[in-house]
């Protein structure tokens, strides 16, 4: 420790032996753990929310609802609506979260400001990584899967589309009218499959 400075500001780990020499250290842990957790959830709604501007995207929605006889202009409102109302909820308890940390020590805040910012350049690295260095199916699925845990499997099945992820050609050979992923999803036996699929893929992976 005889490198550590501290009769000057400091931060990283010698601002965590301060909380420590504080007492204050236990107190922040449980509230960043539900601020991240709160900030994961945030951003798998920025992500759909992108998506509703991504024209690939909105092209392939308004063939699954001319296919299903469904009016596009309404699902895709609806759909914005519930991401947006979500969001709000979201971003108020990450406000209030914030403050709390702030109460704590105000660089616990600062901290707090720049996490969004760093996971979403750590997952458009990972994505652009796994999209150079592998051709493979799998572990492009894969990486998205890790990418957007924080997404329920439907969700994931829109980011596959957006990612141009194409589907087994196994299942294309028994359901030949089927080549979207929100399309299979529809599907009873299909979603069964992708359900497995994913759990499995997070099993690997060692997510939650």
């Amino acid at each position: 420790m005889k490198f550590l400075e501290l009769s000057v500001p400091v931060a990283g780990s010698g601002k965590f032996i301060q909380l420590h020499q504080n007492g204050v250290l236990q107190k922040a842990q449980p509230l960043w753990t539900k601020y991240c957790r709160l900030q994961k959830d945030l951003d798998g709604i920025n992500a759909n929310l992108c998506l509703c501007n991504e024209p690939a995207w909105l092209f392939k929605v308004a063939e699954t609802c001319r296919r299903q006889a469904k009016d596009f202009e309404k699902q895709l409102r609806l759909e914005v609506d519930a991401l947006e109302k979500t969001k709000a909820v979201l971003e108020r308890k990450k406000g209030e979260l914030s403050s709390r940390l702030a109460e704590i020590d105000p660089y616990l805040q600062n901290a707090s400001h720049t996490l969004a910012g760093a996971q979403l350049l750590q997952t458009q690295r990972a994505l652009s990584f796994a999209g150079r260095t592998s051709g493979s199916e799998i572990l492009r699925r894969n990486a998205i899967i890790e990418n957007y845990a924080q997404l329920n499997s439907f969700e994931l099945c829109k980011r596959f589309d957006v990612e141009d992820l194409r589907l087994p050609e196994e299942w294309m050979k028994v359901f030949p009218e089927t080549h979207l992923w929100v399309t299979a999803y529809s599907n009873p036996i299909l979603r069964k499959r992708i359900h497995k699929m994913i759990c499995i893929a997070k099993r690997d992976l060692r997510l939650p």
